[in-house]
């Protein structure tokens, strides 16, 4: 009470491996009021199937594969998928849906190919349609830029962000 913090509108943030985490934490977590996942790729807000589109079309983007083999971001049972996606009943644009009604705002850096900005963009899009259907498309954020260093928030992009703390955790316009 002293930090004058409302529990009840708290965020969640990372960036990369846990940009991954933040996402995951936003969608099941309903205590968190608003999730910005920076960065977070291959197994954040990129999907499986549109990075494998991506890679069998000569782009260099990070697989599924490379989730269980770089850093063990998932569980060792998903090794038993990564050569096979199209098996997966899920991608994740249904994790980011999972976030809705909560709001939802992602940051993608379009310097590095192998965040997959094409996939990115096609996941993100996708999740704003349940955004859409709930008639809160305002709570969702896709916000792709280029030009800065890999986890470094250019200050250019804080009015997005700062709209979405006031509408979201301050109850301002």
């Amino acid at each position: 009470p002293a930090a004058h913090i409302n529990t009840n509108k708290i965020a969640v943030t990372g960036c990369s491996r846990d940009g991954k985490g933040a996402l995951m934490a936003g969608a099941f977590e309903e205590r968190i009021a608003l999730t910005i996942p920076q960065e977070s790729g291959s197994g954040g807000d990129t999907c499986w199937r549109l990075s494998k589109f991506e890679q069998d079309s000569g782009d260099v983007v990070q697989q599924a594969t490379e989730i269980v083999q770089e850093n063990v971001w998932f569980s060792t049972n998903f090794d038993n998928y990564v050569f096979n996606i199209s098996v997966l009943p899920y991608d994740h644009h249904e994790l980011a849906a999972l976030v809705a009604p909560r709001p939802l705002i992602s940051y993608e850096n379009t310097d590095f190919e192998w965040l997959s900005p094409l996939s990115g963009f096609g996941c993100m899009t996708a999740a704003h349609t349940v955004f859409e259907s709930m008639g809160i498309a305002d709570h969702h954020g896709f916000v792709q830029v280029g030009n800065h260093s890999h986890c470094f928030f250019p200050p250019d992009l804080n009015p997005t962000l700062f709209a979405f703390f006031d509408k979201f955790l301050l109850d301002e316009p």
